[in-house]
């Protein structure tokens, strides 16, 4: 979690210069290759239809609720829709995000590891639920916090604790794995929000 933090927050601090994809792609491989030394030896998902069906339910909800909300809290909070355009012109930054696609999987699926299997696993051994989403949003939202974007900083707080909530109901990383690929995917990729 330490080095994956450190690795995601340069990735923020570097993005102005490098951009994002080339930035993601390197914390991404960071956080991979120290969970798969560091971490448990059991890295295997938990194929249920109950965690599939919860995970592709909340992304497609989750992104349902930006292309819903986004707009309007930008009209009314004019910081925020700012803040939301730039983020979406340090996305389109070369190669844009189609073509980066694999790098927002691998993004994605190195934050679950990291965040939702690892920490999760071993603050549940040590702590109640509460101090669990506690501690684990905290952590996943603090190297978050290099990029500098209290947008992307509140999306941090709000869906952490989301799928962490989610990954200790199921009892599995795959339900929020699959919620977290969804609403990447169509809100970034597919119908972006700005």
């Amino acid at each position: 979690v330490t080095v994956g933090s450190v690795a995601v927050a340069l990735a923020w601090m570097l993005t102005p210069r490098y951009g994002p994809w080339a930035c993601q792609a390197v914390a991404g491989s960071i956080c991979l290759v120290v969970a798969f030394y560091f971490g448990s030896t059991d890295l295997t998902l938990s194929w249920t239809k109950e965690a599939i069906l919860s995970g592709t339910v909340l992304g497609g909800f989750l992104a349902i609720m930006s292309w819903a909300y986004a707009p309007l809290a930008a009209e009314i909070m004019p910081d925020i829709g700012r803040n939301m355009r730039q983020l979406y012109v340090t996305l389109n930054r070369p190669p844009g995000p189609i073509k980066s696609l694999p790098i927002l999987v691998l993004t994605v699926f190195a934050e679950e590891l990291v965040w939702r299997r690892e920490l999760v696993t071993w603050l549940r051994k040590r702590l109640p639920m509460f101090g669990t989403v506690a501690i684990a949003t905290l952590s996943y939202a603090i190297p978050i916090a290099a990029s500098k974007s209290p947008l992307l900083i509140a999306v941090a707080i709000c869906f952490g604790m989301l799928f962490t909530l989610q990954r200790l109901v199921f009892r599995t990383w795959l339900a929020s794995l699959i919620a977290h690929l969804v609403w990447a995917i169509l809100v970034l990729v597919v119908h972006p929000l700005v």
